[in-house]
């Protein structure tokens, strides 16, 4: 990312040949080295990392103290190559699912009481 103005940032959009960052330009329209630019301060990894979306594939949510199985609808992987899970809000809108030690994951076909993914009390007193 590339500082333009203060609170500003601009998206890496390429790689030059020799390993400079490429960012566009948007008054000249055209792909310009960040460091170019005049208020250039730095370059920062974004947080941002979605790289991809995967279907959910018939995955859920099961929580310990029951209720009903909520359907993931698909997997938001990021470019550590992560998942997470994306479920259905209150609001009815597909957001990031958030897991707590009071929920676990429910693979395709499996009952939740037989989930690899079942967190185990036993498993964390030895």
């Amino acid at each position: 990312m590339e500082a333009k103005q203060p609170g500003r940032r601009l998206p890496v959009d390429a790689w030059g040949a020799d390993g400079e960052a490429l960012v566009v330009d948007r008054r000249s329209g055209r792909r310009v080295a960040a460091s170019s630019l005049p208020s250039f301060r730095t370059l920062m990894e974004s947080d941002a990392g979605v790289v991809g979306i995967v279907p959910g594939q018939g995955w859920s949510v099961a929580h310990l103290d029951g209720g009903a199985l909520e359907p993931i609808l698909a997997w938001a992987v990021d470019r550590s190559g992560y998942g997470t899970p994306l479920t259905v809000t209150s609001e009815g809108y597909a957001g990031p699912h958030a897991v707590s030690n009071r929920s676990f994951f429910v693979p395709p076909g499996v009952a939740a009481e037989d989930s690899p993914y079942r967190w185990q009390p036993e498993a964390e007193e030895r």
